[in-house]
């Protein structure tokens, strides 16, 4: 492999950026495509502009990165999750816009599933009505769309939304659009933190394969690399609109702003970073080590010996200790693991007094080098030396994952209909804590009530602003 001949690997920031690169070539290109095939070959004779758009376009197309794709952590099995948005020029007719937008979008998922030597499967599916929903958008439909249907889940997915190829102005449009929803001021509430935990117990019990030790898996068992994403994201559909570092599409940065916010302790952030980086770079090992870059064995740690071999010695363990990367990464995710189930399970806090309190607490027990009681902490084994080079993403999360696991309960992504709610029995949550104890509900504050009354409780440009 690549690692094993001392080839430097790319970083998840670096893929990322090619990744944008190539998409936005693919958007170039399948817009001249589909202008040759509807105009003739005339209306590209000039080539496109610097910016890769063209002159006898109808619209202004962009292409908007979700998932992991959006937060910059992608990796060698990772998927594109991505939303396609389009705005008709002065002048032109809105359908032939709209029809043209279409074409575009299926001609960039075409030619990036076309790529060779390595191929790269486009996901819409997370765009408004899934695939019953047209490919593109116009930004004004995803406005109407957002303020009529926007469910928790799609807030929640859109806290990775990130422009990423097209015309820059209408990317950075689409964000602001999307900025009141994903960073509400009226935070998470009681009933939105119980449907995330449903949907979150539905998606481990129906897309955990069936005889996998969950101990092993690396994106859906305790403390994987979903729990660790779910917990960011719940902190963030909180707490984003009262703290800035928080406004991010990265699961890592919003980990640290959580900690610089006192929403978690310095240990408790440092216990999920370290799960999260651990699952990636063994999932990352996987597809490196055994050359599968697809299917479910991808977020399993190996029971074959050879496989198992092969990923230890990427992640650094010496000879003949390549099987402690399992013990190493059972006792990460048992840490983070906890942290899950205090943030996103059970009650978090929310003040500033309580907030400031984590803060002290998590600064004594950093300096005491001590967790619960005392307990010294056990650090991982010291053959596990990961390289900081070994890419550290995975497929997509939050969003992406609830509405893949509702897609294969139904046979079709979710539609407005099927966003509505979880039905119910879906969960064991029968129990979820009080909406003023939840961890997305937070206590309201005096400028908090005197807010207000429209959705968001902002003054921004569009209905829920």
């Amino acid at each position: 492999s690549a690692a094993a001949a001392g080839v430097p690997l790319i970083t998840p920031v670096q893929l990322g950026i090619i990744l944008f690169i190539t998409i936005a070539a693919c958007l170039s290109v399948a817009t001249g495509l589909t202008l040759a095939l509807r105009d003739g070959v005339g209306a590209v004779a000039q080539g496109p502009a610097a910016d890769g758009t063209w002159r006898a376009a109808l619209a202004e197309h962009a292409v908007i990165a979700m998932g992991r794709l959006g937060g910059r952590e992608i990796t060698y099995a990772s998927d594109a999750d991505v939303l396609f948005v389009h705005e008709a020029r002065a002048g032109a007719d809105e359908e032939a816009a709209a029809a043209e937008a279409d074409a575009v979008a299926r001609w960039t998922v075409r030619l990036m599933a076309g790529a060779r030597p390595h191929p790269l499967e486009v996901d819409a599916d997370l765009r408004p009505e899934g695939r019953q929903g047209p490919m593109s958008r116009s930004l004004s439909s995803y406005a109407e769309y957002y303020e009529r249907w926007a469910s928790v889940w799609e807030r929640q997915a859109l806290l990775r939304a990130r422009a990423c190829a097209g015309a820059s102005d209408l990317g950075a449009r689409f964000e602001a659009l999307v900025a009141p929803l994903r960073w509400s001021e009226a935070g998470l509430d009681g009933a939105g933190l119980r449907e995330i935990r449903r949907l979150k117990a539905r998606m481990e019990a129906e897309r955990l394969p069936r005889g996998t030790d969950p101990s092993r898996h690396l994106k859906l068992g305790p403390g994987g690399l979903s729990d660790v994403e779910w917990t960011a994201q719940v902190l963030q559909l909180a707490h984003a609109a009262d703290e800035p570092g928080l406004r991010t599409p990265s699961t890592t940065e919003a980990l640290r702003a959580s900690v610089d916010a006192g929403l978690l302790t310095v240990d408790e952030g440092q216990d999920l970073l370290d799960a999260w980086r651990l699952a990636s770079r063994v999932r990352a090992a996987n597809v490196i080590g055994t050359g599968r870059d697809a299917g479910a064995r991808v977020d399993v740690i190996p029971s074959d010996t050879r496989d198992l071999r092969l990923v230890g010695r990427l992640l650094g363990q010496e000879p003949g200790h390549e099987r402690e990367v399992v013990e190493d990464y059972r006792r990460s995710a048992r840490h983070a693991r906890a942290v899950v189930e205090r943030v996103v399970f059970g009650d978090a806090l929310h003040d500033q007094d309580d907030a400031a309190s984590a803060r002290a607490r998590g600064q004594r027990v950093s300096a005491a080098g001590e967790r619960g009681g005392g307990a010294p902490r056990r650090a991982p084994s010291r053959r596990t030396e990961i390289s900081t080079e070994m890419s550290t993403g995975a497929s997509s999360a939050g969003g992406a994952e609830i509405a893949s696991t509702r897609s294969e309960q139904s046979g079709a992504t979710p539609s407005r209909a099927a966003t509505g709610g979880t039905p119910p029995g879906d969960g064991p949550d029968d129990t979820a804590a009080p909406a003023e104890h939840a961890t997305g509900a937070r206590r309201s504050t005096g400028t908090e009530r005197r807010r207000s009354h429209r959705r968001g409780g902002g003054s921004g440009p569009f209905p829920w602003s």
